[in-house]
């Protein structure tokens, strides 16, 4: 599959594109990144250098994109850190759907944590809910993403399931939210869980929470949920099991490392040990 993706990028370690497009190569899709960021590291660090790309730049990309005929060949369109390039981003929707009205667009609506709020200006977190979702097809929302796109803060598992179904009714019939890092007071604190809601059911993924330093592993779980539900015919909870598994060897084989293990882990994109139990909740 050919997939278009809107993201950031950094030179060293593994967020945004710099995660994404390795994981979705390997699970063997051809990947055309349009970047919003050229940054050295993520600003997670005491020091980088870098800086977001102005709206013309990422213009000039995605034109001569256009120019060159190859919006007709885009599969899926993907969306992540949007810098400066918020609006550009629904523009691009709309010319890609225009050629291809079965394009599939999944869209990560990156805009912030519940230990820090948005740390995207606010009318971009309006535009993703107003603009961009209704249009979405996979959306990849971590816990703070859903208490936002839902309207109310997520406490219980129910809570999460009422969330997720909130989103879907904001979207199109097909819409299936996969909620990563839920956070609950009825949950176990040893593990890590991701919910998927979608036509074909409420699925709940638990794996083994290990302490870690490295960032991405949002970027890197929505790339391994879509790279096998490509690979596996849209199958919403064949596609949940093996990336959640997926995602569970990569920080196995991270450990304590400032950075994910992408590169040494690679061999378990596409067939990972079973890390993850699956459960159908409805």
């Amino acid at each position: 599959m050919n997939i278009l993706s809107i993201s950031s990028r950094v030179t060293y370690g593994h967020v945004g594109h710099a995660a994404s497009v390795f994981c979705l190569q390997r699970l063997g899709h051809e990947v055309w990144p349009v970047e919003t960021t050229l940054l050295s590291n993520h600003l997670g660090y005491p020091a980088w250098g870098g800086r977001q790309l102005t709206t013309e730049e990422v213009t000039m990309v995605l034109d001569g994109l256009e120019r060159f005929g190859v919006y007709p060949e885009v599969d899926v369109f993907a969306t992540g850190f949007l810098g400066k390039a918020p609006q550009l981003a629904v523009e691009t929707l709309a010319k890609l759907r225009r050629s291809r009205p079965d394009m599939l667009y999944a869209l990560d609506p990156v805009m912030g944590e519940r230990k820090g709020g948005l740390y995207v200006p606010a009318e971009t977190a309006v535009l993703i809910k107003r603009e961009l979702l209704p249009q979405a097809d996979l959306t990849f929302p971590n816990i703070f993403e859903l208490d936002y796109l839902s309207g109310s803060r997520v406490e219980t598992l129910e809570d999460a399931i009422r969330g997720c179904e909130a989103i879907r009714a904001q979207g199109r019939p097909n819409l299936t939210v996969i909620a990563t890092g839920i956070e609950r007071v009825d949950g176990n604190p040893q593990v890590i869980e991701t919910m998927a809601v979608g036509p074909q059911g409420v699925f709940l993924a638990t794996a083994q929470r290990h302490p870690l330093k490295a960032h991405g592993t949002g970027d890197c779980f929505a790339a391994f949920f879509l790279g096998h539900y490509l690979n596996n015919r849209h199958d919403l909870e064949t596609s949940l099991g093996l990336a959640a598994s997926a995602m569970a060897a990569v920080v196995e084989a991270t450990g304590d490392a400032r950075e994910l293990a992408l590169v040494a882990a690679q061999d378990a994109f596409a067939n990972p040990p079973k890390k993850a139990k699956l459960e159908r909740l409805r």
